[in-house]
């Protein structure tokens, strides 16, 4: 096989396993204690099921203790817990589920869960605002939290305020830049490119641009015009998972009103029936036909190749 037929496969096989996932916990990996354990084995006893279950009693602590101060020492709080508990290698008790949703579930309850994090990530901003687009101490750390603000954070939290916080940074293109010559620094986009990959992994119902494996990059320019619908009172939205949809007044309030019951998701299935596969919808399926296909072709053309070579 030559190099390049090589790296076509390899480019197409990694958009296979790799995916794009939303960035909300991965509810699929949870295993019992005796499995955690022997998948990590003696040689991680940190990432074990003893490690966990007690991670999560720490956590479960503080995410009580937070729900009795105010807001802003809370949201701070309840946010580190809703990031820690999602950011998990590989697999996690079912429990970290439950105290990942209580961790969220109170964090949406406070007004301002959202405007906290705009807030704090413009004046963030600020303190960058005259520093080279370099990689400098104060320019990397804003780098970094800003893309774990917008594509992170908010992405867990599917409210009306955090589309209305990711939305204001739909046209902020400031901090763009591009690797140097004279150094390694990763490319990095402004951040109407990590608001829209917020608002695409939000969990929205009908969004314009549903998750494809095949196409990892958010459009920006689509956001911005679904934004301004949305922004406007034109266009009204919903999240997976909830029963209600949002519409922006003139002044910015929101009202809601009930989804329609055949508007709704279908429950999910027992976890106690093994014969209970849940269906994909057929737009959701569309990209892997694609892949399949380019898979197929690729394939075709490799065996065409072998066989003229060994007529030759």
């Amino acid at each position: 096989m030559n190099p390049k037929t090589h790296l076509i496969l390899q480019s197409i096989f990694l958009v296979a396993v790799a995916g794009v996932s939303r960035a909300d916990i991965d509810r699929s990996k949870s295993l019992t204690d005796a499995q955690i354990d022997a998948f990590y084995g003696a040689g991680t006893p940190e990432h074990g099921a003893a490690a966990q279950r007690e991670s999560l009693r720490q956590w479960q602590i503080k995410i009580e203790s937070a729900k009795s101060t105010p807001p802003q020492e809370a949201i701070p709080v309840l946010s580190s817990a809703v990031k820690s508990l999602a950011r998990y290698p590989v697999f996690q008790l079912e429990e970290r589920i439950r105290v990942y949703d209580q961790a969220r579930d109170a964090l949406l309850a406070i007004p301002g869960h959202a405007t906290y994090w705009a807030n704090q990530l413009k004046s963030e901003q600020m303190k960058v605002q005259n520093l080279p687009l370099k990689p400098v101490p104060g320019r990397i750390e804003y780098d970094r939290n800003r893309q774990e603000i917008l594509r992170g954070l908010l992405s867990h939290l599917p409210s009306p305020e955090s589309v209305q916080a990711l939305g204001s940074f739909l046209w902020d293109d400031k901090d763009a830049h591009q690797r140097g010559a004279d150094d390694d620094w990763a490319p990095v986009q402004g951040n109407s490119f990590y608001a829209a990959e917020g608002l695409r992994n939000l969990g929205l119902r009908n969004s314009p641009q549903p998750m494809n494996p095949l196409q990892s990059t958010p459009d920006v320019v689509l956001w911005r015009s679904w934004y301004e619908d949305v922004k406007n009172g034109k266009r009204a939205f919903s999240f997976e998972g909830q029963n209600v949809e949002y519409r922006f007044g003139p002044d910015g309030t929101v009202s809601t009103s009930p989804i329609k019951a055949e508007d709704r998701p279908a429950p999910a299935p027992s976890r106690t029936s093994a014969a209970a596969v849940p269906q994909e919808p057929a737009q959701k399926n569309f990209s892997w036909i694609w892949l399949t296909a380019a898979v197929s072709a690729v394939t075709a053309l490799l065996v065409i190749a072998g066989v003229r070579k060994w007529r030759g």
